[in-house]
């Protein structure tokens, strides 16, 4: 089987290819016309990048798209014209009515004969699959504090992380996102919400196939790698907390802290796709209302791994 990777070049790409090198299938690198000619070295393997206008799709089984969302629009439909089956990590077609938007483990099923996949909003992935072990307690309203690690805006805005507080260390003066918070991720949508709100809002219930009132405010935090969320969940039904520590245990995905533990995105996360859930409390006394926070790696579990997944578990049923 033949696979390439668009956006091969970036974080989630690069972490795709390195996956994908688990297996025995023939990878192809695809980058802009700038990387071109140029190689990447992963696990000890190097790979060519191409320039995605001089690649023959008709002789590839499967694409992954993570080079941004004009890339996406651009080149999606030709490269389905042309027979391919495509995962898409951007958030162009996330919320097509006929386009399956799929958390591994959640809903993966629907999308055994669809051509294009969507990968859900980074934040979003991490959220359905905590959420998705409550639905039988009927969750009423969601309400979501996200802080976000620098490592979702891309290798660039790392860089300029790294070296705004090189240079406020040495200086005294503020620059760029050093021990600072962006409270606006993304542009403005619409309600006083930005764009990276606006995702969570709406891919959340189409992923989990329920209608459930939603509050979110996402914050770019400086941290390197992975997504720190507060939940509060409204449940109809009552729940004490040693059932809903296990039912988060019962998650394949799910690693469950108690209240002493370690607990904090580099520390837990980096470098695993496990979705850490801890804090977990009461509001109030009925059972009803939880509070806990759930934190996850953006690159993997928010990106590269969900979508690796997908596709693996479409091939072994399709073998």
């Amino acid at each position: 089987m033949k696979i390439a990777v668009v956006g091969a070049t970036g974080l989630i790409g690069r972490a795709i290819i390195e996956h994908l090198q688990l297996s025995n299938w023939d990878v192809l690198a695809i980058a802009s016309q700038r990387s071109a000619g140029q190689t990447i070295g992963l696990a000890g393997r190097q790979y060519f990048i191409y320039a995605i206008e001089q690649v023959d799709f008709s002789e590839i089984d499967w694409v992954f798209f993570s080079a941004g969302g004009a890339v996406s629009s651009q080149y999606v439909p030709k490269v389905l014209a042309q027979g391919c089956r495509v995962i898409d990590n951007s958030s162009y077609f996330r919320m097509h009515p006929d386009v399956p938007l799929v958390a591994f483990s959640v809903n993966h099923e629907m999308c055994q004969s669809a051509p294009l996949i969507a990968n859900p909003n980074c934040s979003t992935i991490q959220l359905a699959v905590a959420l998705n072990p409550l639905l039988h307690l009927e969750p009423s309203q969601v309400i979501i504090t996200s802080m976000q690690s620098i490592s979702g805006a891309g290798r660039g805005a790392m860089a300029n992380l790294k070296e705004d507080t090189r240079c406020m260390l040495q200086s005294g003066a503020m620059q760029g996102m050093a021990f600072d918070l962006d409270t606006k991720i993304d542009v403005w949508a619409d309600a006083g919400y930005c764009k990276e709100e606006w995702k969570i809002r709406h891919e959340l219930p189409k992923i989990l196939g329920i209608d459930v009132l939603i509050g979110v405010t996402t914050v770019r935090v400086p941290v390197l790698f992975a997504h720190s969320q507060s939940v509060t969940v409204t449940l109809k039904r009552s729940v004490s907390l040693s059932e809903l520590i296990s039912l988060f245990e019962d998650s394949p995905l799910i690693r469950v802290y108690a209240h002493e533990d370690i607990f904090s995105p580099m520390k837990v996360s980096y470098g695993n796709a496990n979705v850490h859930v801890g804090r977990i409390r009461p509001v109030g006394t009925d059972g009803l209302v939880w509070n806990f926070m759930v934190i996850s790696d953006n690159i993997l579990r928010g990106g590269a791994t969900n979508a690796f997944e997908i596709l693996r578990s479409l091939v072994s049923v399709n073998e």
